[in-house]
């Protein structure tokens, strides 16, 4: 896109440059073209080195996979008195408190032990988020971890212990209803190092990098031309 903007400023110049056939013209113009040449080459080298250095910084830093499950909290009686979902919606925050507690967290580690996954109580506390949904009785747990398949099994394990294991933890809570559980393939890939990211993001810091300094190249180019002038008329 960038070489296709300064190549069609540059036949836009040399076709003014054509149109007018004195020699002073002809002069400013080329210097113009050869102006816009050097910032165009400019700003795509720098986009390139920009984008090749991030990708080979990244490139060996393992994806990171986020998947989802949802529940439902709320009494049965909710279904139409505004009063009662109202309650149960503030109350579903004080459930979620719950969530991390040790009881939780510890059964949750032992079962995923189980099944070849390690994972620290401190781990497990910052890999899983609870988030509920705006205007409903409906909570999403999302898990992060390096692969689809554990953030899918460290999801569901964490939902059905929650479901399991808060409302003896909590007075009053009524029992999450689960919905359909996760599969690896509806994980997430929400590595900021995804190539093509990180080309784009490498690029575009490439880019305005070498758009700032040919800009600064211009104005201490100018400000020399400038003290140069000042200078001869000082002498003369």
């Amino acid at each position: 896109m960038v070489c296709a903007f300064y190549l069609s400023a540059i036949l836009i110049q040399w076709r003014r440059v054509i149109l007018n056939n004195d020699s002073l013209s002809v002069n400013v113009g080329e210097k113009e073209t050869m102006g816009m040449i050097k910032w165009g080459v400019c700003i795509v080298v720098c986009a390139v080195i920009g984008a090749a250095g991030l990708w080979l910084a990244t490139r060996n830093v393992p994806d990171s996979y986020v998947a989802t499950r949802q529940m439902y909290i709320g009494n049965k009686q909710t279904t139409g008195d505004i009063g009662r979902f109202n309650a149960d919606s503030l109350l579903i925050k004080s459930y979620l408190k719950a969530a991390k507690d040790s009881k939780i967290v510890d059964e949750v580690q032992g079962r995923l032990a189980k099944r070849g996954a390690h994972l620290s109580r401190q781990q497990l506390r910052e890999i899983v988020t609870f988030e509920q949904d705006l205007n409903t009785l409906i909570v999403d747990l999302s898990a992060k971890a390096e692969t689809a398949e554990l953030a899918a099994s460290l999801t569901n394990t964490y939902v059905e212990v929650f479901a399991e294991v808060a409302p003896t933890l909590m007075a009053d809570m009524p029992q999450p209803e689960l919905l359909s559980a996760t599969r690896p393939s509806e994980a997430e890939n929400v590595a900021l190092y995804e190539t093509k990211k990180v080309l784009v993001y490498g690029g575009t810091i490439g880019a305005a990098f070498g758009a700032l300094f040919m800009f600064w190249r211009r104005v201490v180019r100018e400000t020399c031309q400038q003290r140069r002038t000042r200078t001869s008329r000082v002498q003369g």
